[in-house]
């Protein structure tokens, strides 16, 4: 049938791989956004993902009117009907609900976003699920191929406003209870520093939702990074699941991270680069994107709310490797943010522009080389060894294996071209709020001047 061979063609790894279905199926906090034009498959993606993953719970904008007495489709009962949307979604993860699916349509930037906000809000990993990765977006296929009998002048209307949506970073996330161990193991290693007599800076703003950072998007503004986000590679491990493995930890005036030591694939994926301060793409994100565009969000739970207190020691059923016993300036290595030890952080943490040199500024603070920690500043803490150069610190530590799934680091934005909410920008207000389907941006009016 149709709807077989469309299977056949959603072979993402979140879908078809065992080991990222069972990995996901056990994560605890995923968030699946379906996005595609009429005719590309959602109702199919979205009973595939319900099938792989039992707990879910599914809602989206349509449902308000699947009803036995038929809602009329108005502006007004459209608006309606994704702010209902929005307060399930949000419901569900107030709730903690281990898996949830939205496949509303999602064409626009300004669609998706509202969503996105929700996930990174309650800490959830948000994955795609975008049938235009495996579908072209040609109006005329597409009114030929929609069960809803679009016809083609609404087809080309709504490809015309298809928006790819891109990551501040991509990454691998882990699962909370993983996460939760590796907060455990750095609380652990800093009382040891403590009692040696050694001073770390203090951790001021713990990260809600740790991942190992991959490569750095920003929203796909630079070309290099749209290109990076949409090659076939990056595209093809979306949604897999790979072991990564964390070799210590470091503190610097600014963060607290576990470091993690990528493999020749993870390195490769990423298509490692060194920072350059004067890179296009962080020049284009703090002057070319405004307020009104990103809207800087921060996690709002606590990893230890989430856990359950089952798996909260979870020592013994954590893979411990033989650790490194040195590292040298050319290792691929990538960080998991823990928290922040800035008074004022960046929100999130992952938006300091800092962060793609930490490896290389490391390097140079500790006397790194291709010989290895050259840091004259050194001491031995339980199993881990401590290096410090004035208030930064390296510790490389026991090695621990933990599995991550490859996805976006997502943040609400907004594109230019989207169109302002009447409503708001005449009295500033609007009935649908944070769910409404356009730009709040409010319009200065004037009176007439008068002379007397």
């Amino acid at each position: 049938s149709d709807d077989n061979d469309i299977e056949k063609v959603f072979n993402f790894p979140y879908l078809s791989d065992a080991v990222a279905v069972q990995f996901l199926n056990d994560h605890g906090r995923v968030f699946f956004i379906v996005r595609g034009l009429p005719g590309t498959g959602k109702s199919v993606l979205s009973t595939m993902l319900m099938e792989r993953y039992p707990t879910h719970k599914i809602y989206w904008a349509d449902k308000m009117f699947m009803t036995p007495v038929p809602i009329p489709r108005t502006p007004d009962t459209l608006r309606e009907s994704h702010k209902l949307c929005h307060e399930k979604i949000e419901g569900f993860m107030q709730k903690n609900v281990p898996v949830i699916i939205n496949r509303s349509t999602n064409v626009r930037v300004s669609e998706v976003s509202r969503y996105l906000l929700l996930g990174v809000k309650y800490g959830y990993t948000t994955i795609l699920a975008d049938t235009s990765y495996k579908f072209s977006i040609v109006p005329e296929e597409l009114a030929a191929t929609n069960t809803k009998r679009l016809n083609l002048d609404y087809m080309k209307r709504r490809c015309a406003q298809w928006q790819n949506v891109y990551p501040i970073y991509t990454g691998w996330f882990l699962c909370p209870s993983d996460a939760l161990f590796l907060f455990k193991r750095f609380s652990h290693i800093l009382d040891l520093l403590n009692k040696s007599g050694w001073s770390p800076p203090k951790v001021l703003h713990q990260e809600g939702q740790p991942f190992c950072l991959g490569r750095r998007c920003w929203f796909g503004i630079a070309s290099t990074e749209k290109e990076y986000c949409d090659s076939k590679e990056v595209r093809d491990a979306y949604g897999s699941v790979h072991t990564l493995k964390v070799v210590g930890f470091a503190i610097t005036h600014e963060f607290a991270v576990a470091m993690v030591m990528l493999d020749e694939g993870q390195a490769r994926l990423l298509g490692h680069r060194d920072a350059d301060d004067n890179d296009q793409s962080v020049s284009d994100l703090f002057s070319g994107l405004s307020v009104k565009d990103w809207q800087p969000t921060r996690c709002q739970v606590e990893l230890s709310d989430v856990v359950e207190d089952d798996e909260d020691d979870q020592d013994e059923d954590t893979p411990i490797t033989g650790g490194v016993e040195n590292i040298v300036a050319s290792d691929a290595v990538s960080f998991v943010i823990l928290g922040s030890c800035s008074e004022d952080p960046k929100v999130p943490l992952s938006a300091s522009k800092d962060l793609p040199g930490m490896w290389k500024a490391l390097c140079e603070k500790m006397s790194i080389s291709e010989r290895g920690v050259m840091c004259e500043e050194k001491i031995s803490v339980g199993d881990a060894v401590a290096y410090r150069a004035h208030q930064d610190y390296l510790i490389l530590d026991k090695g621990v294996e933990l599995e991550g799934v490859f996805t976006g680091y997502y943040q609400p934005y907004d594109t230019k071209i989207d169109k302002l909410c009447r409503n708001f920008a005449r009295t500033g207000k609007c009935r649908f709020g944070n769910s409404c389907f356009f730009k709040h941006e409010r319009t200065v009016t004037y009176a007439p001047a008068t002379f007397e």
